[in-house]
């Protein structure tokens, strides 16, 4: 279950970046043009961003708290 969490946790963090890259770009390009209605677009397009950072930092909370594996030496 851990591995899983941990997974989950690394497609979350790499979603979240590439999509809040994507959106940050897409509002400079709407500041460069002037077009106000693009950068009001954006945060509908990438709306999915904030849902990915909420699972994503209640997984790493969780798994904090999970049972740590074992180092052998």
């Amino acid at each position: 279950m851990r591995k899983v969490m941990e997974t989950i946790i690394i497609v979350g963090f790499v979603l979240l970046i590439a999509g809040g890259f994507c959106l940050v770009m897409l509002q400079l390009a709407g500041l460069l043009v002037g077009n106000s209605h693009l950068m009001d677009r954006g945060n509908h397009w990438f709306a999915w961003i904030y849902p990915c950072t909420a699972i994503t930092g209640m997984l790493c909370y969780l798994l904090s708290y999970g049972k740590k594996e074992k180092v052998s030496k």
